[in-house]
């Protein structure tokens, strides 16, 4: 335990919002600190969730990861579709490298008992250039401890899927100021006209990819374990010419366009920056073939243009990413966010990944979050997972760094308090994870009934709005009801969407781009279309109800029952009733076993609110300036709330406190009354603040 005292913090204590001051915060009062040091999932514990996944196939060298009718399926008889719960790990500096032996061991055993099934290796390039003294200066312990990593992964059943190129800077060296600097190289963009550049991905991909590891014996390359390569991170075209960095090379690269193409009309370029992207694609994809990679291939990951749309549409993966109130600034005094409820907002993240999903190809959310230090966070735990299996997506990829195991006094700068982007460092991160791996993984929350394809022309993508066309975000709301995904096979390769009793085809022209022709066109009873308009959206399912108006999402499956909510109840889920709560928060219960909520043996119980931590200082009292970031220990909102859950045998049922690793704690009282049971979670009577709790039986 830490025995340092709770320092200056902003606070407040009224529901529902938490306005913050620079005042000091009473340890007894409305925050209290985390208590918590071991952070690894005990097994047998309630938040172990390996037996949930049991029957997942082992990784066989006789198995590999193939397309089928746009899902993504171990080649196996009998073997159903995955879903992909993804750890994406970012291990360079300032997150400490890739683990010893021993901790690489311990993290992937973690991972897998967290429910994760995928691994996203990010930034390896930075890592292994450790001290980069020159080009592909490769640190030799950080290469071991690299291929090691993977073994255990692979150990445990969780696939990789691997960055062949993050850094702008790829593998060179001699970088006078580090591997952040971008004065010289621009990677993402160079290799799209520069052959030096493109030539130094390929021994990247040989050097890095191509070798064997000894700890698998074989190519990681060829390794069945190896998902899908993402050929470079974020290399759109689109996006990179209009960064405010790498102001040399984008000067480069429009001096070489206009020398081989001559002036260019505004349609007429989009279709030749459209060109170089396939191309580009298409050249890496063929070298990664031709070296032996029989695996799924992506690229583009991060444009919303819908011209840039057609070269991800030319691959076996489309993968894309998006945020919710990211910090402008990061963690610098003065950085900003809007600290807002991302279901006010209707999904907004959600919904621009909604509209980059494609037809008939197998698709993953490679990055999300709603990033600390936003007192709505909490809300990640619902939105994304629960509207990804609405859509069918096959995987979801919360940003990053989940499998942190203990809290502790560290030179490792990442490990010394909850940094943005940061799910493993958070108990409101954690306790998200815990129930996206229920909603998403194990398939509570069903696909949609329905499906609305919307098909865009090549004049639409090329020409709409001179060439800077982009869906409108507000049409992404139709996939808080239905299944959504774009059609752009008019040009590129893929299989085009066909008409069926579950799939609507609507072909999308400027004309519909706007919200009640959408709604419209889209199908949308009148019901429907007059709810929508209010901020209200029931999914087809109806295991979904979202209110945008009061920042509420209510989730209704046969084994989790879940609600986000802002103001305190009552909220009657069906088994679930939240009688009162005097703190915002989400309340969740997932069964952990085989059986519904009401005959379960075993029951996950989830009270998030907040955590910040000690010492975290905000300019203004809307906690949307950052003044200082503050330090270890965690200190978690107290909050009171009030629940029944209907049970079949409510007589043998017991109710424990969990710590963040899953251990028992304290027992609780719990009221036995006709069908059900009875229980108050108040956070700040416990012997320290925790989002876990468990019902089981014991006879």
């Amino acid at each position: 335990m830490f025995l340092a005292a709770v320092a200056a913090l902003v606070v407040a204590s009224c529901l529902p919002s938490a306005v913050t001051t620079s005042q000091e915060v009473d340890a007894e009062g409305e925050w209290r600190e985390v208590v918590d040091i071991d952070l690894q999932i005990r097994e047998g514990s309630a938040l172990d969730f390996s037996p949930i996944f049991a029957d997942q196939p082992a990784i066989a060298e006789s198995r590999f990861l193939a397309k089928e009718n746009g899902t993504v399926r171990v080649s196996a008889p009998g073997v159903k579709p995955q879903k992909f719960l993804c750890a994406p790990m970012v291990l360079q500096e300032p997150h400490g490298g890739f683990p010893d032996r021993e901790e690489a061991d311990a993290v992937a055993s973690h991972l897998r008992m967290a429910g994760y099934n995928l691994a996203r290796l990010h930034f390896v390039d930075n890592a292994l250039m450790k001290d980069d003294n020159g080009d592909f200066d490769f640190d030799p312990q950080q290469v071991d401890r690299f291929h090691y990593f993977l073994a255990a992964l692979k150990n445990n059943g969780i696939y990789w899927m691997i960055d062949a190129a993050t850094s702008w800077n790829g593998a060179y060296g001699n970088l006078p100021n580090g591997r952040w600097d971008s004065d010289d190289n621009f990677l993402q963009l160079e290799v799209h006209f520069r052959e030096e550049a493109r030539a130094h991905w390929g021994e990247m991909v040989d050097r890095i990819l191509g070798e064997t590891n000894p700890y698998t014996g074989g190519p990681i390359l060829l390794d069945p374990a190896l998902v899908a390569i993402t050929t470079i991170n974020e290399p759109s075209i689109s996006r990179t010419l209009r960064r405010n960095s790498f102001e040399g090379r984008r000067t480069d690269f429009e001096d070489w366009l206009t020398e081989e193409y001559g002036t260019l009309s505004d349609s007429r370029r989009v279709e030749v920056l459209t060109g170089l992207e396939r191309d580009t694609f298409k050249w890496m994809r063929d070298f990664l073939r031709d070296r032996g990679y029989r695996g799924l291939v992506t690229m583009y990951n991060n444009s919303r243009m819908t011209w840039a749309q057609v070269a991800p549409g030319d691959g076996d993966l489309v993968a894309n990413h998006d945020y919710h109130d990211w910090p402008k600034g990061f963690i610098r005094p003065g950085a900003t966010m809007g600290n807002e409820s991302s279901i006010k907002k209707r999904g907004s993240y959600f919904r621009i990944l909604a509209l980059v999903r494609h037809a008939n190809i197998p698709f993953i959310v490679d990055e999300y979050d709603h990033p600390y230090w936003s007192e709505w966070r909490r809300e990640a735990g619902l939105v994304i997972p629960a509207y990804g299996a609405l859509q069918n997506w096959d995987g979801i990829c919360r940003f990053n760094n989940p499998g942190i195991l203990r809290y502790s006094d560290t030179h490792i700068r990442r490990r010394q308090a909850i940094h943005p982007y940061a799910v493993g460092m958070d108990p409101i991160g954690r306790a998200s994870e815990a129930i996206a791996a229920l909603l998403f993984r194990r398939g509570d929350v069903f696909a949609a009934e329905q499906k609305i394809v919307y098909r865009l022309s090549r004049d639409t993508v090329f020409n709409s709005k001179r060439g800077h066309g982009r869906i409108p975000i507000p049409m992404g709301e139709i996939g808080l009801i239905h299944e959504i995904a774009v059609d752009i096979s008019s040009i590129n390769d893929a299989p085009s969407a066909q008409e069926s009793s579950r799939q609507r085809i609507v072909e999308l022209t400027p004309r519909l781009w706007s919200l009640p022709a959408a709604r419209e066109s889209s199908g949308l009873t009148k019901e429907q279309q007059i709810n929508a308009a209010r901020g209200i959206f029931i999914s087809d399912t109806g295991q979904l109800h979202f209110d945008a108006r009061r920042s509420q999402l209510e989730i209704r499956t046969e084994k989790t029952e879940a609600v986000a909510f802002s103001e305190g109840g009552p909220i009657d889920l069906g088994r679930l009733k939240l009688l009162s709560a005097d703190v915002p928060a989400v309340v969740a219960a997932s069964s952990l076993d085989q059986s519904g909520l009401e005959e379960s043996n075993r029951i996950l119980v989830v009270f998030s609110t907040d955590a910040l931590n000690s010492g975290a200082k905000f300019e203004d009292g809307d906690r949307a300036v950052l003044a200082e970031l503050g330090t270890l220990p965690v200190i978690m909102r107290t909050g009171r709330a009030e629940l029944e859950l209907a049970h079949q045998n409510p007589d043998s049922l017991k109710l424990y406190a969990l710590a963040l690793n899953g251990e028992r704690r304290e027992e609780l009282e719990l009221e036995q009354i006709t069908g059900a049971v009875r229980f108050a979670l108040d956070l700040g009577a416990l012997g320290g603040p925790t989002p876990f709790f468990e019902i089981v039986r014991e006879d």
